[in-house]
């Protein structure tokens, strides 16, 4: 594209200049306004102004003047604030364009100045060079020229460089560009414009960046309460996008305008919280969100009664502290005695005398309601596990395990699911080599006996109360669960305890400052549930507290409830007696409640949670 014009006059191009000031040391030269410290004069001669702003006192140290004598600058010196420098210079009837440069001095600051004069029949623009944002905008060029010139965009750049009908002013010459927009998010983009006259010519370079990309997806988490309604989240982007949602049967898409969009939630039937995920994906890597929808559940849930042990006049010294249920006792073990309080009151009843010559150390239930206990098995000894029809009942032998084969300091903190005198799982954990014992249990006899190391943990657990291995169900090959007082302190699972694979199902969040020890399960309102219990192994973190997490699709495990700190512990303080704890699931033999016992040593405290369907 070339176009033509005539200007018939002589002077200096003048676009907006880039200047920067050099300092070295104390002291500040900086131009101001438009200024510029390299002025172009016109062939014609004339003057060019400098202004700038320095801190203090100022002189122009100028060369030898002998050698330039067709230039001259007033004033050479002055004080602080805002000055001006006048360049003049005499007609240049050379064919070369001229310059010379002095210095301007202010403290430790120096700025150079380059004065240029252009040669006769000279074609001056101030700007060689401009840089465009990706959004586009309109280029300025001004030109003063003493002949006639035409200027031309180079074919490359055609398309996105499109002139803007001339203007024109009785001293200069403005050749107005209008720059596109960017399309592209990957390429910046650079086109020339040349300005010729006769043989002289000006290439100016414009470069426009690449478009950056815009990606927010705003809130990235949302609650509803049980009784439904309608959500809300917005995109933001300005590239393509799609947005999907993981199937279920309780979210429904209801809108989409103007980037935002709006979900309608049904009313929740079920006891626990669920959870759907909203994905937002590009073709891009790296851009992409996923906006959680969660919505509480139905059921009650109620602190029902909170004691101390203190208030049962019960001392704990390092306690191993370990619950089960039976009828409507609740039976708790320190490790060194048990005793029974009354399950809907917590209020004591009576200590157990369990039979000459027997310790407690692991004490838990089935779900036909049996006591379960045994005491710590060093290596190289034999671990005997017992049950109990009721807490004055003569103790049966479970199963009789020869610990000799997993080397260790002992095994223990057995967990129980089914009936042991038909069908159940038994677990035990093992401490130093940390692996599990599993036994299937069939007609009341041991049918499997399985072992297996536990997840990999980052520092050696010293004692079975550390960490603990407990059945999903009666049946051995629905897997096993795994929680313990080792890095990573995640809820994980093994699908196939004959492989031994672990999956990490639900993420804790600590940083590794409590104490996990504890899992039980139960299945209540058409769900399975999972709980432990966060414990203060220290005298950080927000201990205790108890965590429900809904495992009916074990590959979709999420947390269904929290218990706060201040409703395990009942306001209690730390009192660093031991980081004993143990949690406990059981359901009403009607089946609308659920009981959560939890109990935690370093804040001495015994709780008792419900959870009661409608």
């Amino acid at each position: 594209m070339n176009i033509t014009r005539t200007v018939l006059m002589l002077g200096l191009a003048v676009l907006s200049v880039s200047c920067q000031d050099r300092t070295e040391g104390d002291g500040r030269i900086e131009a101001a306004g438009d200024s510029s410290f390299t002025p172009v004069i016109a062939s014609a001669g004339g003057t060019a102004t400098i202004e700038f702003t320095t801190d203090g006192d100022w002189n122009a140290k100028v060369p030898d003047i002998s050698s330039y004598s067709w230039s001259s600058i007033i004033p050479t010196s002055g004080g602080a604030g805002t000055n001006v420098i006048t360049v003049t210079a005499l007609r240049n009837d050379g064919t070369d364009d001229r310059s010379f440069t002095f210095d301007i001095i202010s403290g430790g600051a120096v700025q150079n100045v380059t004065v240029t004069q252009r040669q006769k029949n000279a074609l001056t623009v101030t700007e060689g060079a401009f840089e465009v944002a990706a959004e586009g905008g309109q280029v300025r060029i001004e030109v003063v020229a003493n002949v006639d010139y035409e200027y031309s965009i180079e074919e490359a750049a055609a398309s996105w460089i499109v002139p803007v009908p001339e203007s024109r002013a009785m001293d200069t010459t403005e050749v107005l560009l209008n720059v596109l927009p960017n399309p592209d998010f990957e390429n910046a983009r650079t086109g020339h414009v040349t300005i010729v006259s006769g043989d002289i010519s000006q290439e100016i370079t414009i470069s426009q960046a690449a478009l950056e990309r815009v990606f927010e997806v705003t809130p990235a988490s949302l609650e509803i309460d049980r009784n439904g309604g309608d959500v809300s989240f917005s995109v933001n982007a300005n590239f393509e996008y799609e947005v999907t949602m993981e199937e279920n049967d309780w979210l429904t898409p209801k809108s989409s305008e103007n980037g935002t969009y709006t979900y309608t939630a049904a009313v929740n039937p079920d006891f626990g919280s669920r959870t759907a995920t909203i994905n937002v994906t590009t073709g891009v890597e790296g851009y992409s969100a996923a906006v959680t929808v969660q919505q509480t559940g139905v059921a009650d849930v109620n602190v029902l009664w909170s004691h101390t042990y203190a208030s049962y006049g019960v001392s704990l010294s390092s306690p191993v502290l370990r619950l089960a249920e039976y009828e409507d006792h609740l039976l708790v073990s320190t490790g060194s005695s048990v005793f029974a309080v009354n399950r809907q009151t917590g209020e004591y009843e009576q200590a157990v005398t369990l039979p000459e010559g027997m310790t407690v150390t692991s004490l838990t239930n089935d779900d036909a309601g049996n006591i379960i206990f045994a005491a710590n098995a060093a290596y190289g000894s034999t671990l005997n596990i017992y049950s109990m029809r009721g807490m004055s009942s003569e103790p049966e032998l479970v199963l009789s395990y020869d610990h000799s084969s997993i080397y260790s300091a002992s095994i223990g903190n057995v967990r129980v699911r089914g009936d042991v005198n038909g069908k159940a799982v038994v677990t035990a954990s093992v401490d130093v080599s940390q692996y599990w014992v599993a036994w299937q249990i069939e007609g009341g006899e041991v049918t499997e006996t399985l072992y297996g190391a536990a997840p990999a943990g980052g520092s050696t657990v010293w004692s079975p109360e550390s960490l603990c291995t407990a059945p999903v169900s009666d049946e051995l090959s629905d897997g096993l669960l795994y929680i313990g007082y080792t890095a990573g302190y995640s809820l994980q699972y093994c699908a196939s305890p004959a492989d031994g694979t672990w999956t990490v199902i639900h993420e804790t969040g600590t940083d590794g400052n409590e104490n996990f020890n504890c899992i039980s399960v139960a299945d209540f309102g058409g769900r399975r549930y999972a709980a432990y219990e966060q414990g203060a192994h220290f005298s950080w973190g927000s201990c205790p507290e108890a965590h429900l997490i809904d495992i009916t699709d074990i590959a979709g495990a999420y947390e269904s409830v929290v218990i706060p700190s201040e409703d395990v512990s009942g306001g209690a303080a730390f009192t660093e007696t031991g980081p004993g704890s143990d949690i406990l699931l059981t359901v009403s033999d009607d089946g609308r409640v659920m009981y959560m016992f939890v109990t935690d040593g370093n804040y001495d405290c015994l709780t008792c949670i419900t959870f009661t369907l409608p």
